[in-house]
């Protein structure tokens, strides 16, 4: 979804193939490194999803929840919530990652572009990059596919990455 996006900035943007392979390059090796990253929080910490923990709020040691088993997140399943730990999320170490490595690449946050949601077919217009991952931290907390710590940490992390990288493998040549 984000390399698509990222095609029609770069023909609106007018960069040439040597840009646009610097790029790409650089937010694919942020994603990927985010998403190593993600799994191997996901494994050391194995926290429960809101749908667990929502529906089986009366089995946990803290005596000030109560479960509701009839609650169901708004993603229905399938594909509704994945079958693996909610901390952190996934989808936001990506967008994390990849926004900060664009907004690092064209040297502002500033700029306007469309989303296109390839399971939904939605658009979505932005005006900033960091705009993305703040949408999706609270669009997955709404679907009741993770909480918000887990949104939010996952974002923290993708830019993270993507600092580090910016500033260790990207730097210009000269």
């Amino acid at each position: 979804m984000f390399n698509r996006t990222f095609r029609q900035i770069t023909e609106d943007e007018g960069l040439t193939p040597v840009e646009e392979a610097r790029l790409f390059g650089m937010l694919n090796l942020v994603g990927a490194d985010a998403v190593i990253n993600c799994w191997d929080d996901k494994a050391f910490h194995g926290f429960w999803r809101p749908i667990t923990a929502i529906s089986q709020g009366d089995d946990d040691t803290n005596d000030a929840t109560e479960g509701d088993a009839t609650w169901t997140p708004l993603f229905p399943t399938p594909p509704g919530t994945p079958p693996y730990p909610d901390h952190p999320s996934g989808y936001n170490c990506i967008t994390g990652s990849m926004m900060t490595a664009a907004k690092d690449f064209f040297g502002t946050n500033q700029m306007a572009f469309t989303v296109h949601s390839n399971s939904s077919g939605a658009d979505r217009d932005y005006d900033r990059f960091t705009d993305v991952y703040r949408d999706t931290i609270d669009a997955r907390v709404y679907l009741g596919i993770h909480f918000r710590t887990a949104d939010v940490q996952g974002a923290v992390l993708g830019k993270k990455v993507a600092a580090w990288a910016t500033k260790h493998h990207f730097q210009p040549v000269g």
